[in-house]
């Protein structure tokens, strides 16, 4: 999201225990406040609280997003993880590759920020190495720190179905029989 808080407090010449006295904080929660807000998870009024004990105010304004910000990396990690937080593997899953589909097809039209800005992490190991190894693949010589996974202790399958098991086991693409994701051919060519 952004870095407001300490951005203001930085050009103001404020130090964190100095703005923590003026909301009745510690400097641990301002510290906090401040990393809450790197990582997209501030309260809206937590955030116009702080900036108003700076003597500032949080301007928001929308605007329609661009085709490709609603498909980069750190959108579909986003969507991803709320689909799994659901119970909804599926529509997760349609999500990762679709993504993947949407950048191997116009890979000229995200921004080099777009794609090297890291994702959150996923709710579960096995999916965000699923993710990583997915855009590992489709960006090859061009992929991110972010998405050069590391390998799974044992290698997993993606979907519990002993049909699909079968199948992976058979058919899992090598790129990601390398990380331990054990996945079908056939379900990922036709997500």
């Amino acid at each position: 999201m952004s870095d407001l808080i300490r951005t203001t407090r930085e050009q103001k010449g404020v130090r964190a225990r100095d703005l923590a006295k003026r909301l009745g904080v510690t400097a641990g929660a301002i510290s906090q406040m401040e990393e809450s807000e790197r990582s997209e998870t501030i309260k809206l009024h937590t955030l116009r609280r702080a900036l108003d004990a700076l003597d500032a105010a949080p301007v928001l304004t929308t605007r329609d997003l661009l085709w490709t910000e609603r498909v980069t990396p750190a959108a579909v990690a986003r969507a991803v993880a709320r689909e799994l937080e659901a119970g909804r593997e599926g529509v997760a899953f349609r999500l990762v590759t679709d993504g993947v589909r949407q950048l191997r097809s116009n890979q000229t039209a995200f921004s080099r920020e777009q794609l090297t800005e890291r994702p959150p992490r996923l709710p579960s190991k096995l999916w965000d190495t699923f993710f990583a190894a997915l855009y590992a693949h489709a960006l090859g010589a061009e992929a991110p720190a972010w998405a050069r996974p590391r390998a799974l202790a044992e290698p997993t399958y993606l979907f519990p179905q002993p049909s699909l098991q079968r199948r992976a086991d058979e058919s899992t693409p090598n790129y990601l029989r390398r990380v331990g994701v054990l996945i079908d051919e056939r379900s990922l060519s036709r997500a």
